[in-house]
């Protein structure tokens, strides 16, 4: 680039312009200053002008910059003289960074000496406070944009943490803390070792060649490693395997681990810079109540380990570095770091079978804080995997990108800290319940422990859940356990997904359904434990997994559960009994507002299931819209509920055929994201509807124009001046979702005719795609199947949707060759 630049100047005679009668400079800034170039980066440049100008400035630049902007590149550009780079760079860390690592192209080569001593002073001497602090809150920003963690999925190479911002932040902090102009002048002045200068080195040659490759497959400026490019990137680098999905692992662990060494020797620099590059500290033997032993201290308010033969001669000791951390609620100095890392071959099986090493680290689980940081600290340190083994199986192990964003280790970590934040009530205005219920909470070590090992099983290919029911048992006992507490963790780790899938994909109201279900729970205790596990687990997996509506699924489910389990009593409830209580109840909501006799009728017509399975509001709603349907095609109502970010949508019209699928294509075309649907019939012919949706695309509220073209268009639908099918390819038409690079997954159909008594329910799991939930019960409609209960649940990319169902006669279906039809009717729609 250099030569390219200077070649077009001399062709066409600026050179001499530049160098003799104007005594200009032209400065590289940026990645070209810093000579880092990929192949679709920026041209940063800099006309640096002397304070009186002499020429056309604008007549130099031009015959630069319009070839490179007509080779194609991204160039930018700036004019200043001296004293404007000193001002702007006051107030300015961008430019003052920039301006720091400014390299000559051409020009007056006295003017750019001049200048780069003074602008090198000045940055290293004047507002360096300012720079230290606006460069923290910078990275803690960009942190907080693209990922406040190494191990994402899809990680940014540039600027998410342990990225190759990450190391140019520390080493612009660095040098002007100790006036270094490279790399190598840290190491002369003692703030870098020189095992940590080769790290260094070594972090940014890796990085560079999966940007640079980056940059060649994408054939843009990309730095964002997305699934779609980790394969090509993986072959590029030379990564082999006939399995494709192994030679991916293989480049990600690396990559991983080039990350996590980037993140730890920026920290050191970080560190370094802010304390001076001071080596002696304040040591102070005792902190608070707690009594260290002999070799332990603490030192710049970090544990401190004043023998560096102790590790070594006693390594047994190891495990108290952490076990003060947690308790002092303190870091590891940077020098104790160092000793841990250096004497982890003393990790052995003496090591991990000692009843002083196992307390010391239950100690730590033990704690409500901490917990999660330290257990980070032990992992990034490599003791937790080295510690238990088969932890450090799952290290780095990259996870299905439609469920998860994190390895498998990030996300069993981010876990115990979603707990931790649970606990310390972080969430109590979000989720209250379960804020409160946490408190009840006697044992959260037993909950941490589980949460650490309940996805160890993911290192075999399948049935993690039972491969790591063995796992789990292996490390309880060599532990050192109690048998109730094995016993505990190992129903932890057995059901870890089982509340998800009940509460998402089931029906909330079958009473027989939740007895099955309180009776695996055993006792209150463990139903408890589960319900926080869960909760921690759909959290750590991305934030968006636990949201409001799904926490009103998991606390009912929660509730009816603990009420039979507090009861003791598994026997179904008197349905006769039942039935009275909510029709008083009914009764006492509609007399103000219609005649008795006329609420007995209507409560004549609807059927028992729908009465049992709904509330009285519910009822008291529907009840009204029929009673007030007339000669109408639809009666419709909307109730915004606020806390559970949902809306219930209350349908009542003439029934007919295909009428669900209808509904949902108006939604789909309206941008309603359906959640949960219930569908009955009365004995007169009248369909009671009972939907929950949200906004797909706003979170703000709908606005009451939206909801009268909603209802217009459903009237439309039903009596037959709108054809729906054209509707959804209308929609369609203008809607281009963006491709996440993540291949869509294997669509799979499974049909249950065992957790319901009087329906069939279809579970369908596929990837999520425009206007799925039409697709699907267009196909049920085409297929004579009829819905009366849907229950959506989405994940990153994927779907898994249940339809509870009956033929055309209203029956469960048994039938082989019809069970068969329909599985491969449904595969044809959605794989088509």
């Amino acid at each position: 680039m250099d030569g390219f630049l200077r070649r077009t100047v001399s062709l066409d005679g600026s050179s001499k312009d530049l160098g003799q009668q104007n005594d200009y400079a032209v400065v590289a800034l940026g990645g070209y200053g810093r000579e880092e170039l990929c192949f679709h980066s920026d041209i940063d440049l800099m006309f640096l002008m002397p304070e009186k100008c002499n020429g056309d400035i604008q007549d130099i630049t031009g015959r630069i910059l319009y070839p490179l902007w007509d080779a194609g590149l991204t160039v930018g550009y700036c004019n200043r003289t001296l004293k404007d780079c000193i001002a702007m760079m006051k107030d300015d860390i961008t430019i003052r960074t920039s301006l720091m690592e400014m390299r000559y192209l051409m020009g007056n080569q006295d003017l750019f000496r001049k200048s780069q001593e003074s602008i090198f002073k000045n940055a290293v001497s004047k507002g360096v406070n300012f720079f230290v602090n606006e460069l923290l809150k910078d990275m803690k920003a960009r942190h907080g944009s693209y990922g406040d963690s190494i191990y994402y999925l899809e990680p940014h190479i540039k600027e998410g943490k342990g990225g190759l911002r990450d190391i140019q932040s520390a080493l612009w902090l660095a040098k002007v803390r100790f006036q270094a102009g490279n790399v190598h002048h840290l190491k002369e002045k003692g703030v870098l070792s020189s095992w940590e200068i080769s790290l260094l080195e070594e972090c940014l040659e890796y990085l560079w060649m999966v940007r640079t490759g980056l940059h060649l497959i994408s054939g843009r400026g990309n730095d964002h490693l997305a699934f779609e490019h980790q394969k090509k990137i993986a072959a590029l680098l030379g990564y082999c395997d006939t399995d494709p999905t192994n030679m991916v692992r293989s480049f990600m662990h690396d990559y991983y681990r080039c990350t996590e060494n980037a993140k730890y020797l920026s920290s050191v620099l970080i560190d370094r810079s802010l304390n001076n590059g001071k080596v002696a500290g304040r040591i102070r033997k005792r902190r608070f109540f707690k009594k260290m032993e002999p070799g332990f201290c603490v030192k710049d308010d970090k544990i401190y380990v004043t023998d560096p033969n102790l590790l070594k001669n006693e390594p047994l000791t190891l495990m108290k570095v952490f076990e003060y951390s947690t308790d002092l609620r303190l870091g590891i100095h940077l020098e104790t770091q160092d000793l841990v890392r250096n004497n982890l071959d003393e990790i052995d099986d003496e090591f991990r079978k000692s009843k002083k090493v196992n307390r010391s680290f239950l100690s730590i689980v033990e704690k409500k804080n901490s917990v999660a940081e330290t257990l980070k600290t032990m992992h990034r340190l490599g003791v937790l995997g080295k510690f238990i083994p088969e932890f450090g199986c799952i290290t780095h192990l990259p996870q299905s990108p439609h469920h998860h964003v994190y390895t498998a280790d990030a996300h069993t970590l981010c876990a115990i800290e979603e707990c931790e934040n649970l606990l310390s009530g972080r969430y109590g205005k979000v989720f209250p319940f379960l804020s409160k219920l946490v408190k009840e909470e006697n044992r959260p070590d037993l909950v941490f422990l589980g949460l650490l090992v309940h996805d160890l099983g993911k290192v075999f290919e399948t049935d993690h859940v039972k491969h790591g029911e063995q796992i789990a048992y292996t490390i309880c006992k060599r532990l050192g356990l109690s048998q109730d507490d094995t016993d505990i963790i190992i129903f932890l780790v057995k059901n870890h997904i089982y509340m998800s899938a009940i509460a998402q994909t089931r029906d909330l109201s079958d009473e027989h359904l939740i007895i099955k279900f309180a009776q695996n729970m055993q006792d209150t205790d463990r139903l408890r434990m589960l319900y926080i596990l869960t909760f921690a687990d759909m959290k750590a997996s991305r934030a968006e997994a636990f949201n409001s509506w799904k926490a009103g699924l998991f606390q009912e489910l929660y509730v009816r559960a603990f009420h039979i389990l507090e009861k003791g009593d598994f026997t179904m409830t008197d349905v006769a009994c039942k039935l009275d209580h909510i029709k008083s109840e009914v009764m006492r909501e509609l007399r103000p507002k219609m005649p008795t006799d006329d609420i007995q009728y209507n409560f004549d017509l609807t059927p028992s299931r729908y009465l049992l399975n709904n509330s009285p509001e519910v009822i008291s709603n529907h009840i009204l819209l029929c009673y007030n349907l007339e000669d109408k095609a639809l009666a419709f109502d909307v109730r915004h509920k606020l806390d559970k970010g949902y809306y219930d949508i209350f349908i009542a019209t003439p029934d007919f055929h295909g009428l669900f699928s209808k509904v949902c294509g108006v939604m789909v075309y309206h941008n309603m994201n359906i959640l949960d649907a219930q569908i009955d019939t009365r004995s007169d012919g009248i369909a009671i509807d009972l939907l929950r949706v949200n906004y797909l695309y706003r979170d703000e509220n709908v606005a009451e124009e939206e909801w009268k073209a909603i209802q217009e268009d459903l009237e439309k639908a039903i009596d037959g001046r709108i054809n729906v099918e054209d509707l959804v390819r209308k929609k369609e038409s203008y809607i281009h979702p963006k491709g996440k690079g993540i291949q869509r997954i294997k669509t799979a159909i499974h049909i249950d005719n065992n957790s319901s008594d009087f329906y069939t329910i279809i579970d369908v799991k596929t990837s999520d795609r425009f206007g799925l939930l039409y697709i699907i019960t267009k196909a049920m409609f085409d297929m004579g199947i009829s819905i009366y209960i849907a229950k959506i649940s989405t994940s990153l990319t994927h779907v898994t949707d249940s339809f509870y169902v009956r033929d055309i006669f209203g029956q469960k279906i048994y039938d082989e060759k019809t069970l068969k039809k329909v599985r491969g009717t449904l595969m044809k729609v959605l794989e088509s």
